[in-house]
């Protein structure tokens, strides 16, 4: 058994099986190689982490599934999963960070809301080209609409998620055709009156 000692004041003791624990997460598996303090004790502190976040990820290392709902708040498990997602990529554990998204995707389809609130805190836990960021992104593209960018909301966002919003935009509107391509009209003045194209010269 390997213990996880996770917060700083009264941390919490978590018990996991180390082959359930190391096969699935790079992270522990070194943590627990050769001559590592933590090799020797089959102790791994987890200071800065959260013992509710760490729990939910030994839940689904034997059961596959996340405990995270338990008759909560909206507001409760979006802050769960994607503290979840970010535990996920801190420990390198690919299947759950990908089981994670599903569960935020499945959440955003069940509630048909976005927790865009929780931009920022994905962004400044990640790194350029994070799954996590691509979906986020994708959801301003595909979903969003004029209040998500109020001014009530600036500090939701980061300047790299704001280029990276920027970049799928431009992305999104070459794929769908250039509208001044087919119809110049678009951009004139004329409104309802007919186009000068359309009206006879001398």
């Amino acid at each position: 058994m390997i213990t996880l000692s996770v917060g700083v004041e009264n941390p919490a003791k978590l018990c996991i099986h180390k082959d359930v624990l190391c096969e699935s997460a790079p992270f522990f598996a070194n943590a627990t190689k050769g001559d590592w303090k933590e090799a020797q004790d089959r102790v791994i502190p987890l200071p800065e982490d959260d013992p509710h976040v760490v729990l939910t990820y030994i839940q689904w290392l034997y059961t596959g599934v996340f405990f995270t709902r338990e008759d909560v708040e909206l507001e409760v498990e979006w802050e769960r999963l994607t503290s979840a997602y970010i535990f996920g990529d801190k420990v390198q554990d690919g299947d759950y960070k990908d089981a994670t998204i599903d569960a935020l995707t499945q959440k955003v389809l069940d509630e048909e809301s976005y927790p865009i609130h929780k931009t920022r805190k994905i962004y400044e836990n990640t790194v350029s080209g994070d799954s996590a960021r691509r979906l986020w992104v994708d959801w301003f593209v595909y979903a969003s609409h004029g209040e998500w960018m109020d001014q009530a909301k600036r500090n939701y966002y980061t300047e790299d998620f704001l280029f990276d919003l920027a970049q799928a935009l431009m992305k999104t509107n070459r794929a769908k055709g250039a509208p001044y391509k087919d119809n110049t009209c678009v951009y004139h003045v004329h409104g309802q009156k007919p186009c000068y194209k359309n009206r006879s010269f001398p």
